[in-house]
């Protein structure tokens, strides 16, 4: 067990060349770091060599492909070794002064480097979760688990010879749970109704509702290969979606340089909120109400509807305990704030007419039922952004959640009786995070793992927010 809380053990880092030839190059590392991130499809990396006398550069050479292979623990946490194994994808920062060398080289999954050079043709059918294990399997010749969450809807697709990656993220947005609430996951014949703030020529008024939500994420950690909606990323459980309690609760307190006080841990050394909400962007982007107008090619039939996220805030799942989108926005938005448009062609994927675009249909044109629906749960799930440092945790993946609790800052009277910030306290799901491990100086070696959390409203749970 690690006696520092910032401690890890780098067992061994392995350079194989092209010709698969193996060389130790540990004590050539100055630091390294490795990243994963849910809107990125493959893990990606970086290291420092300080390289004097070896020069692997010239004398392998390093040419791009080779493997560099990652034997790290962070005892503190787990005693299990994790093996990381990413490629050379370019070499960057050489710098040479006198008889030292040190340079940068910048990693890739392998299979993030094989994606650039396919495509895919043919035609693609069945739901979307199994269209992506089918493309990572069959395509990517990949054996890495894959944790994919069951979509409603079957599909037919022509590629159109896209990079696997690339056509998978032309999926997510269009994708929807199963678990979605609602028969049809996500549409309405109410008419929209309500007040707001201001007057526009775009009357959306008794407009027919569209409803529901939709997206998913797809990326790769240490673990697997995950293709999932956001909704299930932000539900502990509570919701149909299922999904996962917070990994770990972390606080935020003082921490002497040594990382020896109780719980040192699970405290966080640093942390900033980069955003907590951006009224304009959001009413731009159409977070809160968006008119949508289709155009099927087939029909010639023209459709407007409107979606408003106060229709359909409880369909989703949702990191803070905020039961309603707050007061100030709900009324700016009560008029469509964005105009989208999209040509739908419902009969694309049926032989039989008689059944095109109809919810019996065996393959349904989703774009009316997600268009709208993906764009605000990604702008929604955004909302709050925040950055935090803790000591190195190889336990932890992109796409986990974790709870943070920060202080409440007020006067040291009031926080015996209330200790934390309630509203900025609460699970958050990590977006990105990177493990940074330092090789030079003294021993003990330590590192620390920053990550970057989102969460889409606020409020801690089982707590009752302040949103009005």
């Amino acid at each position: 067990m690690a006696q520092n809380s910032r401690q890890f053990t780098a067992e061994s880092i392995i350079l194989t060349t092209i010709d698969k030839k193996s060389y130790d190059i540990t004590l050539l590392v100055l630091e390294f770091s490795i990243y994963e991130n849910i809107n990125n499809p493959y893990i990606l990396g970086e290291i420092i060599i300080e390289d004097t006398t070896a020069n692997l550069l010239a004398n392998l050479p390093i040419q791009g492909r080779e493997l560099l292979t990652f034997n790290i623990k962070t005892e503190t946490f787990s005693e299990t070794t994790y093996k990381y194994s990413l490629s050379v994808s370019g070499i960057d920062v050489r710098v040479i002064s006198g008889r030292q060398q040190v340079y940068k080289l910048n990693l890739i999954s392998y299979i993030g480097m094989v994606n650039e050079g396919l495509r895919i043709g043919g035609v693609l059918s069945g739901s979307n979760d199994k269209i992506v294990e089918d493309i990572l399997k069959k395509y990517l010749k990949t054996d890495k688990k894959y944790d994919g969450e069951k979509a409603r809807f079957e599909q037919k697709w022509l590629p159109s010879i896209k990079r696997p990656f690339d056509f998978i993220y032309q999926l997510a947005p269009i994708t929807i749970s199963s678990n979605t609430p609602g028969g049809t996951g996500g549409t309405s014949q109410d008419k929209s109704s309500g007040e707001s703030t201001g007057t526009t020529s775009l009357d959306t008024t008794n407009t027919t509702k569209l409803s529901g939500t939709a997206g998913y994420v797809f990326f790769e950690t240490h673990d697997a290969y995950v293709f999932k909606s956001l909704d299930l990323l932000c539900s502990s459980g509570e919701s149909p979606y299922g999904g996962d309690a917070p990994k770990y609760t972390y606080d935020y307190g003082i921490v002497n340089s040594e990382g020896s006080e109780a719980g040192a841990p699970l405290k966080i050394l640093e942390y900033t909120f980069v955003n907590e909400f951006d009224i304009l962007k959001q009413l731009r982007q159409g977070l809160y109400s968006t008119m949508c107008i289709f155009f099927d090619v087939n029909s010639c039939e023209y459709q407007e509807n409107i979606y408003k996220i106060e229709d359909t805030y409880a369909q989703m799942s949702h990191l803070g305990s905020a039961t309603k989108i707050p007061k100030g926005q709900k009324d700016l938005a009560g008029h469509a704030t964005r105009v989208m448009t999209q040509m739908v062609n419902n009969e694309l994927f049926h032989d039989d007419p008689k059944t095109a675009g109809s919810d019996g249909a065996s393959y349904k044109d989703v774009y009316k039922y997600s268009i709208a629906q993906s764009n605000a749960r990604y702008k929604l799930a955004s909302n709050q952004q925040l950055n935090i440092v803790v000591p190195p945790n190889l336990t932890i993946r992109a796409g986990d959640k974790l709870e943070l609790l920060f202080p409440n800052m007020t006067s040291d009277e009031d926080r015996k009786t209330n200790p934390y910030d309630e509203e900025h306290s609460g699970n958050y799901l990590i977006k990105g995070i990177g493990y940074n491990f330092i090789m030079r100086g003294a021993q003990p070696l330590t590192g620390t793992t920053n990550i970057s959390l989102i969460r889409d409203s606020f409020g801690r749970k089982n707590t009752t927010s302040k949103i009005k």
